[in-house]
């Protein structure tokens, strides 16, 4: 809440909007705000945050604004017509962005992820095409690459209770 509704001053308009941040938390309220299943989740925001009562018309005209704005890190590398994940389109950028979380995989994770634990993407066709021959990234993506080849999504355990399972409901695809 505190990125998708930060104050527009200068200090939180860097911090929320260099990369994007507060563009995609919008987006995700109003994803919730767009399934009837998800009141109960809404309700308790309201109840946990009541300050920040969410003026819906406000965080889809804040939506529509920052929809079309190219990223402010973006335009500082030169790459506004570079497309989605221009990041890797430029030398310097892809270094550090390859590099940003080793630190932290040698920390937490230094035996990597183990073939049965799913990595986190942004979303389904991420998942879905990273076993496809181009449509991955060699530098960020080869260990969930060969993880996925070697148990394929549908056979991961998402918890130690649970088995996952991908569902499409003919608007979304989600995996569980």
């Amino acid at each position: 809440m505190s990125i998708a509704l930060a104050p527009a001053d200068k200090f939180w308009t860097k911090r929320v909007d260099y990369h994007q941040s507060r563009r995609t938390m919008l987006k995700f309220l109003l994803s919730i705000r767009s399934s009837r299943d998800n009141r109960q989740l809404l309700d308790w925001i309201d109840e946990c945050a009541p300050s920040s009562q969410i003026n819906w018309n406000v965080v889809e005209k804040h939506y529509i604004q920052l929809q079309n704005i190219i990223e402010p890190y973006q335009v500082l590398h030169n790459a506004n017509n570079l497309g989605i994940y221009w990041e890797m389109k430029i030398k310097n950028v892809a270094n550090i962005v390859a590099s940003q979380p080793r630190p932290y995989l040698v920390r937490y994770r230094n035996s990597g992820f183990r073939p049965d634990e799913l990595k986190i993407y942004w979303n389904y066709k991420q998942i879905r095409d990273i076993i496809k021959d181009s449509s991955y990234n060699p530098v960020t993506d080869i260990d969930a690459r060969k993880a996925l080849i070697k148990v394929p999504l549908q056979f991961r355990w998402l918890s130690r209770t649970t088995r996952s399972k991908i569902y499409n409901d003919g608007w979304r695809i989600y995996v569980t």
